[in-house]
């Protein structure tokens, strides 16, 4: 139960007004859709002025004004233009997460299972928003630093670590796999030369896809020789 205190005609007296949570629940969802729409309003218009005018030159108040909200509105939910970028690049990654996902069925019998099946289709999804994943390499701490704030996009991420790991093991098993390195480690490693490899594309200037998808295949190959028993 909710107690509010309301003061009734300037008495010492307090008059108690109890409303069930159910009540409430109503306004409650309203203001949350409120934000939410207004969130996507940001974002939506953000992502017209970063495309049409680069990091640079974009502006918060013509986000704002865009957006079709006060300046200050704008300032409540993204505080600067990093801010903006890293959360169109989750929203990005959210609507594509199932491109990403790993294949806990997948059968596991060469080494180079480890990697995941639907890798080049990844790099052309990747490459159809580079202008997007360019800009948050380059002006954000993304590669760096960044801790994903997406409970939905975190959960696949693990799950699609564990079943990497799985595999491995699997292989390791096998005999196909050096088991002196622990299936955590590998997996790290794994990923530490896909991301190399991404933000090296990334990072440089009119390198087409062609290019990563050549550059990947040539680091997984390095990586898969030298795990191999």
């Amino acid at each position: 139960m909710c107690i509010f205190t309301q003061y009734v005609n300037n008495s010492a007296s307090p008059f108690h007004l109890t409303l069930s949570q159910s009540q409430w629940s109503p306004t409650l969802s309203l203001l949350k859709n409120r934000k939410v729409r207004t969130e996507e309003q940001i974002l939506n218009a953000a992502e017209r002025i970063f495309r049409d005018c680069g990091f640079d030159n974009a502006r918060m108040s013509d986000i704002a004004e865009q957006a079709e909200i006060a300046p200050k509105t704008l300032f409540n939910y993204f505080h600067s233009k990093e801010r903006l970028v890293l959360a169109l690049i989750m929203r990005w990654l959210e609507k594509n997460y199932l491109h990403f996902k790993e294949n806990e069925k997948r059968h596991v019998d060469e080494t180079d299972d480890i990697l995941p099946e639907n890798a080049e289709l990844r790099l052309e999804i990747l490459d159809k928003e580079r202008w997007l994943s360019t800009m948050a390499a380059q002006k954000t701490d993304i590669l760096v630093s960044y801790r994903w704030n997406s409970e939905r996009l975190t959960r696949v991420l693990v799950a699609d670590r564990n079943i990497r790991i799985s595999r491995i093991r699997a292989l390791q098993e096998r005999g196909s796999v050096n088991a002196d390195i622990s299936p955590e480690l590998i997996s790290q490693i794994y990923e530490g030369i896909r991301d190399n490899v991404l933000g090296t594309w990334l990072l440089t200037p009119d390198s087409h896809l062609d290019v990563l998808k050549t550059n990947m295949r040539q680091a997984m190959k390095v990586f898969v020789n030298g795990i191999r028993k």
